[in-house]
C-alpha cells in the first residue's frame, strides 16, 4: 500500500514539473515562434495526456473532463493554467475564447471534486469570466 502511495505521489510530482516546464516555455515564446512552439506543446501533451492543444480547441468540454478525470486536482489546475497561458498568446478571437472556456471548465471541475476551497482558483475563475 505504501509503495502505491509513493508511486502516485511521484507521478503527481512528475506531472507538476512537466506542466510547469510547458507553461514556462509558452510564456517565454516570442510571437513569431508561437506556432512552432504550439506544435511542440501539442506533441508533448499528446504523449502525456492523450490529447494535443489543437484537440482542446475542437473537443467538447465533457470529453475534455473525461480525459483529465484520472489526474490529481493540482495537475488539472496546472493544465488550466497552461490553457490560460496559451490563450494569452493567441490573438483576440475564437481560439482565445475557446481556451479560456476550457480552462474555466477545468477549474469548475476541480471545484466539483475538491474538498478544499481555493481563493486563488476562485480569483482566476473570476478573471477568466471577465475576459469572455
Amino acid at each position: 500500500m505504501q509503495q502505491e502511495k509513493d508511486f502516485i505521489k511521484r507521478e503527481i510530482q512528475r506531472l507538476t514539473i512537466f506542466l510547469s516546464k510547458l507553461i514556462g516555455q509558452i510564456q517565454d515564446t516570442k510571437e513569431n515562434d508561437f506556432e512552432q512552439e504550439l506544435d511542440q506543446l501539442g506533441l508533448e501533451l499528446k504523449n502525456e495526456f492523450d490529447f494535443d492543444i489543437y484537440e482542446v480547441l475542437t473537443i467538447a468540454e465533457k470529453e475534455l473532463l473525461e480525459k483529465v478525470e484520472k489526474f490529481n486536482e493540482v495537475n488539472v489546475a496546472q493544465l488550466a493554467q497552461l490553457f490560460v497561458t496559451v490563450a494569452d498568446k493567441f490573438e483576440v478571437g475564437e481560439k482565445k475564447d475557446i481556451m479560456i472556456k476550457k480552462a474555466l471548465a477545468l477549474l469548475n471541475h476541480i471545484d466539483s471534486i475538491s474538498n478544499t476551497f481555493s481563493l486563488q482558483r476562485m480569483e482566476l475563475k473570476n478573471k477568466l469570466q471577465d475576459r469572455l
